[in-house]
């Protein structure tokens, strides 16, 4: 009986090794990857049936490489794992192709649960977001927060939760000119001009708690 191959990409050793000890027995784990780079590597190597990663890691997030791999039309089917409970940033991983978006804060039977519908070509999406992204994707609900990127979106998020421009740029491993440029075109976008506005917006947007 063919067992479903896995790959895992996250950057924190700790979390990988965890993830692990999670899959069931029917299931096989064929790599563990760092970071985007090597996640692309590792999916065109080994072919596995499902990669999970997340969003966030360094040289290149689980999102960018699930574009990069649809572009190249690989047919892996890809959960996006992540800490963010935001409902636009799931339903732009669901229109590029992600087959489930989980959030970290979940409870670990909920990751397998979600690896099992995936992998049976179904969607998952963790009931933390589940409501907002189906109303998103259906075109019921829209905000100015639509029209920035996942990558502004995610840099959004960051200064909302206080992190200073070079945090956010070590973090993410951009140079601090290129998340500067970022902060700029999300006030224009969003057409607010001081940094309180901006954390107010976030919080409306369901991307931050108050």
């Amino acid at each position: 009986m063919h067992r479903p191959r896995l790959i895992l990409a996250d950057d924190h050793t700790m979390f990988r090794e965890g993830l692990a000890l999670l899959l069931p027995p029917d299931m096989e784990l064929v790599g563990t990857v760092s970071n985007g780079w090597e996640l692309l590597e590792a999916t065109r190597r080994l072919r596995p049936d499902l990669v999970i990663a997340d969003w966030t890691m360094p040289h290149l997030g689980g999102f960018d490489a699930l574009q990069t791999l649809r572009n190249e039309r690989s047919q892996v089917r890809f959960i996006i794992l992540t800490v963010h409970a935001d409902p636009a940033l799931a339903a732009e991983a669901l229109r590029a192709g992600a087959g489930g978006y989980v959030v970290k804060q979940a409870a670990a039977e909920e990751l397998v649960e979600a690896m099992r519908q995936v992998l049976a070509g179904r969607t998952y999406l963790s009931p933390l977001v589940s409501g907002d992204v189906v109303r998103r994707l259906v075109g019921g609900e829209h905000s100015r927060g639509d029209t920035l990127t996942p990558r502004q979106r995610e840099i959004l998020r960051l200064l909302a939760e206080g992190h200073r421009v070079k945090q956010i740029a070590s973090e993410l491993r951009l140079s601090v000119r290129t998340v500067e440029t970022h902060k700029y075109e999300i006030m224009h976008l969003l057409e607010i001009d001081n940094t309180v506005d901006l954390v107010k917006f976030a919080i409306r947007q369901g991307m931050v708690t108050p």
